[in-house]
């Protein structure tokens, strides 16, 4: 069982949502709290001698992930209880709410 489970309300196209109240909270936020909030340094998940690629694709796809992981980050700290919930069951939140 998913660790993040929750007791969950389905909708007829199969998705399903943590039950808590739904605040509005996107709009209390201005645009720029989407700005990249990663401060770079090692992260220690690099395995000794293996070297980043520095071939322009890999760098670049590397920077999509992390701008990605970055916009989960700030998206999981706004939605309520995102910090409690897997990347699929917070995405499904902020598109209730946007609904």
């Amino acid at each position: 069982m998913d660790p993040y489970h929750y007791e969950n309300i389905h909708d007829p196209h199969g998705c399903s949502f943590p039950i808590h109240p739904q605040p509005p909270f996107l709009h209390h936020y201005p645009a720029a709290a989407l700005a990249e909030s990663r401060v770079r340094g090692g992260t220690g998940r690099r395995r000794p001698g293996v070297k980043l690629s520095t071939d322009p694709q890999s760098v670049a796809a590397r920077e999509r992930r992390h701008r990605i992981s970055d916009r989960f980050r700030v998206l999981r700290s706004l939605v309520p209880g995102g910090s409690k919930m897997d990347t699929v069951s917070m995405l499904e939140q902020a598109i209730h709410y946007v609904k």
